[in-house]
């Protein structure tokens, strides 16, 4: 399946094509070069399909929705050795059921996705726009021995397309908390982006055999208590040596 991992454009520019093993980072590298993003994951090491088919999180989510709903057709093999391609015009059924449970249904070789026109850099966009779905905020807990040698940290990127219009708001409810350490990143592109927020195909989460989990829900609405338990487990499971 790995070798299955060439890119190109759909007819019209609005779509792209893919193998069913291409990662991530192929897939921005490719769509860059015409000016064009796709809604996928968040980290460049992965595959963009499995997440794709189970919904798929993207910093692009506010705006496009979740990847899922940016699939367009697939190409199928089924249990019998046939292969079909599925799309909200044909197999519409079966279409449905690989943005869920793919895996009990067939296996990927091609699909195919809608693209966009990205942003030149990631904070330069006319000020009249202040669209609060510009606006992608991740929180994680991570060992960060310069920060603190003993605990862990609670990690909050805020993400945003735009010219300091929608974001502040978000950026100054938690500068009032007093954070312990701060870095702000000017003018990202697209094809840097994921390098910046430490999820490039170069970086520890991209490590083969490590421990990693990230990402694993998304809320509508924080609880402190709970958050506080979770952290505390978080902190117990990461001074075992052999996590670390």
């Amino acid at each position: 399946m790995r070798s299955l991992n060439q890119v190109s454009l759909g007819p019209n520019n609005d779509t792209a094509y893919a193998g069913g093993g291409v990662v991530q980072y192929e897939v921005v590298q490719a769509l860059y070069q015409y000016g064009k993003q796709a809604v996928h994951g968040l980290c460049e090491c992965v595959s963009i399909l499995g997440p794709r088919l189970g919904g798929g999180h993207s910093v692009l989510q506010g705006t496009h929705g979740f990847a899922a709903d940016n699939l367009v057709s697939a190409k199928i093999a089924l249990h019998d050795g046939s292969v079909i391609t599925a799309s909200a015009i044909e197999n519409e059924d079966l279409f449905w059921g690989m943005r869920s449970a793919s895996q009990n249904f067939g296996i990927v070789l091609e699909f195919e996705i809608k693209i966009e026109e990205y942003f030149q850099a990631w904070n330069q966009l006319e000020d009249i726009i202040a669209d609060p779905g510009l606006v992608v905020l991740n929180g994680y807990y991570r060992k960060l021995p310069e920060i603190n040698a003993e605990k862990p940290v609670l990690v909050m990127e805020l993400i945003y397309q735009g010219n300091d219009t929608a974001a502040p708001q978000y950026i100054e409810a938690y500068r009032a908390i007093g954070p312990i350490h701060e870095v702000t990143v000017n003018n990202i592109y697209w094809d840097k982006l994921f390098d910046i927020t430490n999820l490039g195909r170069n970086d520890r989460v991209c490590v083969p055999s490590q421990n990693w989990a990230g990402y694993v829900n998304s809320i509508v609405r924080w609880d402190p208590a709970s958050m506080r338990e979770t952290y505390d487990i978080f902190a117990d499971l990461v001074a075992i040596e052999t996590l670390t």
